[in-house]
């Protein structure tokens, strides 16, 4: 018998699910069941981004100049956080699995990620969001959030055994390499970029989002050494 999970068997889920929604103010809440990646056929994490997006994350965006008005700190977003579940199989269970045949899931198969968090005055903002998600949407959404004061832009590290085998032992598998071919999604395509491809997808939009809002937010990036002197150059640092 195919177990179930949101109510969707595991085998049959195609998109992720909005599993938990609190619209308060003093902690906004979007969270995801997106299924199991042994289970479900060539996921592509983007796919899953943009299908949370513009499924739920931004009917809400677009609603913001309908809340209370933004003057003092009436209708002002103290938390937030849009999260996403996934639950993996480790090398040790893949073993004795056949294609598509459930396993037991235990504590350490399960993973998530924030694409997008705020608290303690730091917005951080997953870089694979920022190629679907309008500059005006995500500016307004700032100026929306209780005294922020910086703008994390990081690459997509999940939480679960993959991450902490990663920190242990450094010939343990890349996480994204781990997905794609190992558990066989090779359309995943998560992970840092190349400056160039900020060059390409999204530096200007980088740039109106630094000029529009709060001169005294900072902006942060998850930098290597051929990194740090792009965005320098490009005065988003």
């Amino acid at each position: 018998m195919t177990s179930l999970r949101s109510g969707v068997k595991l085998d049959l889920m195609k998109y992720p699910i909005l599993i938990k929604k609190d619209l308060n103010f003093d902690n906004q809440i979007f969270e995801y069941d997106c299924g199991d990646l042994w289970l479900r056929e060539d996921v592509s994490f983007r796919k899953d981004l943009e299908h949370c997006f513009d499924n739920d994350i931004k009917i809400l965006f677009e609603s913001l100049d309908k809340a209370p008005s933004m003057s003092d700190h009436i209708g002002k977003i103290k938390k937030y956080e849009w999260r996403m579940n996934y639950t993996i199989p480790y090398p040790e269970q893949i073993k004795e699995l056949k294609p598509g045949q459930e396993y037991k899931i235990e504590k350490d198969n399960k993973h998530y990620t924030y694409p997008l968090k705020f608290e303690n005055q730091e917005l951080s903002i997953l870089e694979d969001t920022i190629p679907f998600f309008p500059s005006e949407v995500l500016i307004k959404f700032i100026k929306k959030l209780e005294n922020v004061e910086k703008l994390c832009f990081y690459t997509n590290i999940m939480k679960g055994f993959l991450n902490e085998r990663a920190n242990q032992d450094i010939n343990a598998p890349d996480e994204d390499d781990y997905i794609a071919e190992t558990v066989n999604n090779p359309h995943w395509s998560s992970g840092s970029r190349h400056p160039n491809d900020y060059t390409n997808l999204h530096v200007d939009k980088l740039k109106l989002i630094k000029k529009s809002i709060d001169s005294a937010i900072k902006l942060e990036f998850y930098m290597r050494e051929e990194t740090e002197e792009f965005f320098e150059d490009e005065g988003l640092i």
